[in-house]
């Protein structure tokens, strides 16, 4: 008889973890992992700048999480945040030089912890890995909507 596993559970104690670690890594340039997060998409972003309601939208999050994630990144002049020209109800963000700098590095530190992880595995059993994490993901995404 096959052994019965909460999935879901696993997932989850996988999640806490990784976001404990990444946490940590992160303090370690001054910003948390939402706040990496949060530069990594404005620096994937056309000119690196975005609205407000996008970031919420990409993020799912509350517009008050997501504003008190862009303050936080301004203080410490890692984004400027400003109003837009053509819609004064509409606020944007922009990653500016030193926010480019934190994120590079920041980035360097995921991307080696993300081949670390992956060293446990060989290249076909990652191969396989990705395909069900993706299958998951669609289908969990199917049935939210």
């Amino acid at each position: 008889m096959a052994k019965i596993v909460d999935i879901g559970f696993r997932i989850k104690k996988i999640d806490d973890l990784l976001c404990k670690k990444a946490d940590e890594t992160m303090q370690k340039m001054g910003v948390t992992f939402s706040q990496h997060h949060t530069l990594v998409y404005l620096h994937h972003q056309k000119n690196q700048i975005s609205s407000l309601k996008n970031m919420e939208h990409h993020f799912h999050v509350s517009q008050a999480t997501m504003a008190g994630i862009v303050k936080r990144l301004e203080e410490k002049k890692l984004v400027d945040a400003f109003t837009s020209e053509n819609d004064k109800r509409v606020k944007m963000v922009v990653l500016t030089e030193k926010g480019e700098e934190i994120c590079q590095k920041s980035r360097a530190l995921m991307q080696k912890s993300e081949m670390k992880m992956r060293s446990l595995y060989s290249e076909e059993e990652m191969e396989q890995f990705d395909i069900y994490l993706d299958r998951l993901l669609e289908q969990l995404n199917q049935e939210e909507k």
